[in-house]
């Protein structure tokens, strides 16, 4: 993109809001606690050019209880060809008293000295992964199970992730052997069962041999608040 320099703000369209970090790309609104973002303003021309020399704020209301800092909101700001850098981060609840403040939507409003604004709303919630999927025979020996099991992406900085409602379906696509199928998940630990949750698919026992190596890929599965990261990778079928 070209740049332009202006100190001329009613020359500003609007501005370019990037986020930078982990993310779901079937929902990339969707922030994941415990997860440190970067959030890059540009300010853009009428002919879509970056400018630099614009004066404009950021401004997101936050309550104290949603455990989230946005650093550089509410200060005035000079755009250049880079862009501006906020980093943005929500902490795992501590307790079960933060529990209905963790869900937050994120109402991030940009606006240039002479009232140009331009509003972008992100949802911070919960970012999982897939394991890496297993595949072993049934016990009575009829069929084979893939299964997995979600991960929380994050620093591991607390273990209060049971505030929210997990994913309920997952997807599995084998495209070697031609397979694509979803099954309804089911929780894997914690006593309310939403610390985690795990997907066992059923597969015909003449489809693999033991040892055999396949592709696997998972694709991204959410609710409201709560998303999986894609998983593609290669597996490797237990032995008999």
């Amino acid at each position: 993109m070209n740049t332009k320099t202006s100190a001329n703000s009613s020359e500003v369209s609007g501005f370019s809001l990037t986020i930078i970090g982990e993310q779901s790309p079937d929902r990339p609104e969707l922030l994941g606690r415990d997860v440190r973002y970067v959030l890059n303003v540009k300010a853009i021309g009428q002919d879509g050019q970056v400018i630099e020399g614009v004066r404009y704020t950021v401004n997101c209301d936050l309550a104290s209880k949603s455990l989230i800092s946005f650093t550089g909101r509410g200060e005035e700001q000079l755009s250049t060809a880079a862009g501006e850098n906020f980093s943005i981060y929500g902490r795992p609840p501590p307790n079960a008293s933060y529990h209905l403040s963790m869900n937050k939507t994120l109402q991030v409003i940009v606006t240039s000295s002479d009232g140009v604004s331009t509003q972008v709303d992100y949802r911070m919630g919960r970012l999982c992964f897939w394991s890496t999927p297993d595949a072993q025979l049934s016990n009575d020996g009829h069929h084979w199970w893939v299964f997995s099991h979600t991960e929380w992406v994050g620093e591991g900085t607390g273990d209060q992730w049971h505030w929210s409602k997990n994913v309920e379906e997952a997807h599995l696509n084998i495209p070697s052997k031609g397979i694509g199928t979803s099954r309804f998940t089911s929780d894997a630990q914690g006593g309310s069962g939403y610390l985690s949750v795990r997907v066992d698919f059923p597969i015909d026992k003449g489809v693999f041999t033991a040892g055999e190596r396949f592709r696997v890929l998972m694709p991204s599965s959410w609710n409201d608040w709560t998303a999986t990261i894609p998983y593609e990778g290669e597996i490797q079928v237990r032995s008999e």
